[in-house]
C-alpha cells in the first residue's frame, strides 16, 4: 500500500517516535483506498502524534462512510471504509485526515470488481437477409460480455432472452439454455444470436432483449440489459442446411 507522509520539522526516520516533538504535527495515511461493489468494505491505518480527524471533502456524499471518524495521537488506528452496493459506475470521494496543522488526503475509488456487464453501449443493431421459410441461413451477431477481473475458475453468466415482437426460430435463434461461460484467467466471452427472417410477412425489424439474471455473478443494473434490434436485408434464395 502506497503511504503519503505530511511531517512538521520531524526527519522521515523519526516520525511517530517518542523523539519527536508532541506539539509538531506528524501524520502517515495511504493516499488511495479501492473498495469493489460485491466487497464494499475496507481499511487502512491513520499513524499520528496527536489527535486528528477525519471528514470527507464533499459532505453531502451519501455512498461511503468510515469508522472513526477521529482517533488519538502516537499510536496506529485501523479505519474502516463501508460503501454501499454500486451497480452503475466507478466512483469516487476524497477523505481528508487532520492532525493540527497536518493534512493527508485519502481517495476512496469503489470500481466495479466482481460484476458482469456488456462491454458494447445497452443498443445494437443486426441486419440480417432474408431467406424463405424453412431454409437455413446462419447470420450471427455475437454480444459481447465483460468482468473486470480474472479468476482461477471458470464463471457462468445466466441469461434471459425475449422479444417484444418476434418468435424465437422464425426471425432470431439462441443457444439453449442461454448462457455464457468466461474461461478461467479470461475475462470476456460472446454470446450468439442467429438471426433467420423467414417468412415474417411486412415486417422489417424485431427487437431482442438479452439480460443478465444471475450465475456467478450477481445481476447489477449497470449494462444489465442489451438490446439488439434485428434489420431485415435483401431477400435470397433457399439455402441447404449442411
Amino acid at each position: 500500500m502506497i503511504y503519503r507522509y505530511f511531517i512538521g520539522v520531524c526527519a522521515a526516520a523519526a516520525v511517530l517516535t517518542t523523539g519527536c516533538r508532541d506539539d509538531v504535527p506528524a501524520l502517515r495515511a495511504p493516499a488511495q483506498v479501492k473498495l469493489d461493489s460485491v466487497t464494499r468494505q475496507g481499511s487502512f491505518t491513520v499513524d499520528a502524534n496527536m489527535a486528528w480527524t477525519a471528514t470527507f471533502d464533499a459532505p453531502a456524499q451519501d455512498w461511503c462512510s468510515v469508522d472513526p471518524a477521529t482517533g488519538g495521537g502516537f499510536k496506529s488506528t485501523k479505519v474502516t471504509v463501508t460503501a454501499k452496493e454500486n451497480p452503475d459506475t466507478v466512483r469516487r470521494t476524497t477523505l481528508t485526515i487532520t492532525a493540527g496543522g497536518a493534512s493527508a488526503k485519502v481517495t476512496i475509488i469503489q470500481g466495479l470488481g466482481f460484476v458482469a456487464y456488456f462491454s458494447k453501449p445497452p443498443k445494437g443493431t443486426f441486419t440480417v437477409n432474408e431467406v424463405d421459410a424453412g431454409t437455413y441461413f446462419p447470420a450471427f451477431n455475437n454480444i459481447k460480455l465483460e468482468t473486470p477481473v480474472p479468476a482461477d475458475t471458470d464463471r457462468h453468466i445466466l441469461l434471459s432472452v425475449s422479444s417484444p415482437d418476434g418468435q424465437k426460430g422464425v426471425l432470431y435463434d439462441y443457444a439453449s439454455p442461454p448462457q455464457v461461460t468466461i474461461r478461467a484467467r479470461e475475462t470476456s466471452a460472446t454470446f450468439a444470436v442467429q438471426g433467420i427472417y423467414a417468412g415474417f410477412g411486412t415486417r422489417d425489424t424485431t427487437t431482442v432483449n438479452v439480460s443478465i439474471v444471475g450465475g456467478s455473478f450477481p445481476p447489477v443494473s449497470f449494462n444489465q440489459t442489451y438490446t439488439l434490434t434485428m434489420v431485415k436485408g435483401a431477400a435470397l434464395p433457399p439455402v441447404t442446411p449442411p
